[in-house]
């Protein structure tokens, strides 16, 4: 709903102020009302996601409202874009409850348009507080408008420089960084996995990759990895297609790395650092050397598991251990993803309501897919559909999406 003072506003403030010759206030008062005006269409895309059902049947589908969060910060957007901020190290200072990781770890000064939307997306849907860590120590606002405006306008979103041996310091993987610094190939790769357990293990949190779109809240996820490319270990029903994740029972090759979360200190991390103090080999020209075929060989060892299956491990709260089926946040598998995001029949909102009715996120793989631009066209392609909702700053700016 537009902004819209009562008449008395004017007629004891404004108006009695221009006739006193005070013209420079009433003219800022002026354009505070003009920028909230002129904002509020993109403020009233700023809805909950209504459609999408619940996994649990208890909660709405989002009872967070970010707007006034968003009024806070955002007339700041329109002006120090072209500049560079410095950023500070994570440290312990800045960890929080209910936190969310993302990494940028190849060294860019800048988050591209279309991370801007997973970030965004997070900022809005997850309910979580937002560090965003950049192996860069400065971060170069006139390179994306998208991330501009982000940077002034979310204030559960904060940036942060990746001090990568503080980080590994005083854990079961102290010093590997230097090993790591001798890689040619995937040190991008092998910095990012390791840096996201490091995290875990020091801080606890969840970590996503920047090529998640976030769909609902997921503060109701704990200590979790999810199976890649899931089959279903039996033959199921209709009712065994619903969103009751115990009933989905499903089996995979392995676990998936890009999405997680564990609790400080938990077993998980702890053994994965040490093992890859142990192992890692930087002549090893692998870019997986500590991804998820690693994270699946581990917890196979760690659990007795023959196989991986969807499933609770162990129950106490701060240990629990829990494998979750690939839709939760791959709705569409590896194998079928250009297929079902950017299908080449329109799809309706029927269809795509019913493809993440039951998912958290949309994990899409940008290291294969990345290229593929947003059309602009809702029924053409998944991020059309889903970024006018959910990143709506960074789909004001499609050209980067």
């Amino acid at each position: 709903m537009l902004y819209s003072p009562p008449i008395k506003l004017y007629q004891q403030t404004i108006f009695p102020a221009i006739r006193q010759s005070h013209a420079f206030i009433a003219l800022s008062v002026c354009l505070v009302l003009t920028s909230m005006l002129l904002i509020n269409d993109a403020l009233e895309k700023n809805q909950p996601f209504q459609y999408l059902p619940n996994l649990n049947p208890n909660r709405s589908a989002h009872d967070f409202d970010p707007i006034p969060t968003r009024i806070k910060k955002f007339a700041r957007s329109y002006y120090k874009c072209d500049k560079n901020i410095t950023l500070s190290k994570f440290t312990h200072e800045d960890s929080e409850s209910n936190q969310l990781f993302f990494l940028e770890t190849s060294g860019r000064t800048f988050i591209k348009g279309r991370q801007m939307c997973s970030i965004e997306s997070a900022a809005l849907m997850s309910e979580l507080k937002l560090k965003i860590i950049l192996k860069s120590p400065v971060l170069d606002l006139s390179k994306s408008r998208s991330l501009c405006h982000i940077f002034y306008s979310y204030d559960n979103v904060g940036f942060y420089a990746l001090d990568f041996k503080g980080l590994l310091r005083d854990t079961p993987a102290e010093g590997l960084e230097e090993r790591v610094a001798r890689v040619v190939g995937h040190q991008m790769v092998h910095t990012s996995d390791i840096a996201r357990l490091a995290l875990a293990y020091k801080y606890g949190g969840f970590y996503l990759d920047l090529d998640i779109i976030v769909l609902r809240s997921l503060k109701e996820l704990h200590n979790f990895l999810i199976l890649e490319n899931g089959k279903p270990s039996i033959t199921m029903s209709e009712s065994d297609k619903s969103c009751h994740l115990p009933s989905r029972r499903q089996r995979g090759q392995k676990l998936n790395n890009g999405q997680m979360h564990f609790s400080a200190g938990h077993p998980f991390t702890r053994y994965m650092l040490m093992y890859l103090n142990q192992t890692y080999d930087p002549d090893l020209n692998w870019r997986f050397q500590a991804g998820p075929q690693v994270c699946t060989a581990v917890v196979k060892e760690m659990y007795g598991l023959a196989e991986v299956v969807n499933m609770q491990i162990e129950s106490s709260e701060d240990r629990s251990f829990n494998i979750l089926p690939d839709f939760t946040f791959m709705p569409a598998s590896f194998s079928r993803i250009k297929e079902l995001l950017w299908p080449r029949q329109p799809k309706s909102t029927e269809e795509w309501n019913d493809l993440f009715r039951c998912s958290y996120a949309v994990h899409y793989h940008s290291h294969v897919f990345g290229s593929i631009k947003a059309t602009g066209d809702p029924e053409k392609d998944f991020l059309s559909f889903l970024a006018p909702n959910l990143c709506p700053i960074s789909y004001q700016n499609v050209d980067e999406v």
